[in-house]
């Protein structure tokens, strides 16, 4: 019998891999992008490894072994990504199972949870993005501990796997550092007979959460450098409304116009409450008890999103959105599978819309990759002793990204000379006198370059570069 539940678990698991991967078919043989660009080089070609800026050293880890197995080729990147949601899926499913042990659950919810993740369409960074790992990683990790703590082992074999999980987690990502309050919010769900055997468990990993963020400010000098501590700059007006965009972005794609994404949002959120007071007259009470349960743990896992910000105008940040919606598939997969009837057919249309909706957005990078591949084979040679100053570079395509960073990178990883190169962010140019004509390096806006006799400045107009007018000689 054991043997018999390791191979289903390994067929599922297989599976779930294989739909993670043919979902994601059409973005995985995409260029490297943005952030890919500078981090791939550096670790693959310069070898840097380190803790990083965030303390978060085991996906650059990850990446340097991607690179010793296969060289710089994206789609080797991007197809572990890809499994990692497959993987993600499944161990979903196993959490979903072993919370049944504790909370009355129907039957197919945990699968239904597992395949509603591999096809939810709003967190598509981590798949595509291939920097965008960490967080997948991370989520690998919070899954792991929950598994742990929520099976029936001895509690110090279950104390122990928390705390290992939640630190390699806190190593990956942030996600991690929710670990804590998300077993709290199960604790409270659970009942009194159950606490002995579980709050030991909530406070070992309070423990290793703590040395985390020791180690990190004694390693680094700050518990969070001047980007991170950026996110908790803003009012309780601001995080309120941030709150609000990250619901409305977890059940909407994002929509250039405030208006309509404002007016969108105001339909899902009167649906869901019809759906919500439909759900609680028609579901049993465990079940119902059960779907909130998991709302809360959206909620809780939801923080980091509303502290990070989402935009609901295009998909920028969405993978902020990847662990609340681990929770959010799973209170949606018990409440479909506790129904009498259309339970099928709501499942089925779900997972078209969400198709639809996955196919709309790899476009965007589909699109951003192309962009990026023009740019490359259209930047010219800078004659010797030369420089061309670049210009207009498109930093996303509607959120999927393309250059905010990498040019340099991109260059050379395609055998580009870069010399006499130089990325600006603008140029000023006196037609009469070389001398006034300036330009302000890319992300240094008080770095200025001053032109130099035979030196060029083009600018991108979205399909071909263009010379500028150049000054007198």
């Amino acid at each position: 019998m054991k043997n018999h539940g390791t191979k289903r678990n390994l067929i599922a698991l297989l599976a779930l891999m294989a739909t993670a991967l043919l979902v994601h078919a059409r973005v995985v043989g995409l260029s490297f992008l943005s952030d890919d660009l500078t981090i791939i080089h550096r670790i693959g070609e310069h070898h840097q490894l380190g803790t990083g800026s965030f303390f978060r050293p085991l996906p650059d880890w990850t990446h340097w072994l991607n690179y010793q197995l296969a060289g710089p080729r994206p789609w080797a990147f991007r197809a572990v990504n890809v499994l990692l949601l497959g993987l993600n899926a499944w161990l979903l499913a196993r959490v979903v199972e072993r919370l049944s042990g504790h909370l009355p659950l129907p039957s197919h919810a945990a699968w239904w949870a597992a395949v509603l993740f591999v096809v939810y369409p709003f967190h598509q960074e981590p798949q595509v993005w291939i920097v965008g790992r960490s967080t997948a990683m991370a989520t690998t990790t919070v899954l792991l501990a929950l598994s742990a703590a929520l099976g029936k082992g001895p509690l110090g074999a279950r104390m122990a796997g928390v705390a290992l999980w939640t630190f390699i987690g806190t190593l990956c990502y942030e996600y991690a550092l929710l670990i804590p309050a998300l077993l709290i919010m199960l604790g409270l769900a659970f009942g009194r007979r159950e606490h002995a055997q579980w709050w030991p468990v909530v406070i070992v990993s309070m423990v290793v959460v703590a040395i985390n963020l020791m180690l990190r400010t004694w390693t680094s000098g700050e518990l969070a450098n001047a980007y991170g501590s950026g996110f908790f700059q803003r009012s309780l007006t601001g995080y309120i409304e941030a709150a609000a965009k990250v619901t409305g972005r977890l059940f909407l794609p994002p929509h250039p116009d405030p208006q309509v994404q404002l007016w969108r949002s105001a339909m899902v959120g009167a649906v869901l409450m019809t759906a919500l007071v439909l759900a609680r007259r028609s579901l049993s009470a465990s079940t119902w008890r059960a779907v909130m349960v998991l709302m809360a743990l959206t909620a809780v896992s939801a923080s980091i999103a509303v502290v990070g910000g989402v935009s609901t105008r295009t998909s920028e940040s969405d993978r902020f959105l990847y662990l609340p919606a681990v929770f959010l598939c799973a209170a949606v997969a018990v409440g479909l599978s506790a129904l009498e009837r259309w339970r099928i057919t709501t499942l089925v249309v779900m997972t078209m819309w969400c198709l639809l909706a996955q196919w709309q957005g790899h476009t965007h990078w589909m699109i951003a990759s192309r962009t990026l591949e023009r740019i490359i084979a259209a930047t010219p040679t800078a004659m010797p002793g030369t420089r061309i100053l670049v210009s207009g570079l498109p930093s996303d395509h509607h959120g999927a990204y393309i250059l905010r960073h990498g040019y340099a990178e991109a260059l050379l990883f395609a055998g580009r000379d870069t010399t006499g190169l130089v990325w600006v962010d603008s140029v000023r140019i006196d037609p009469q006198d070389v001398h006034r004509s300036i330009a302000f390096k890319h992300g240094s806006p008080t770095d200025t370059i001053h032109f130099r006799k035979g030196d060029r400045a083009i600018t991108w107009n979205g399909t071909a570069f263009l010379e500028m007018a150049q000054p007198v000689r």
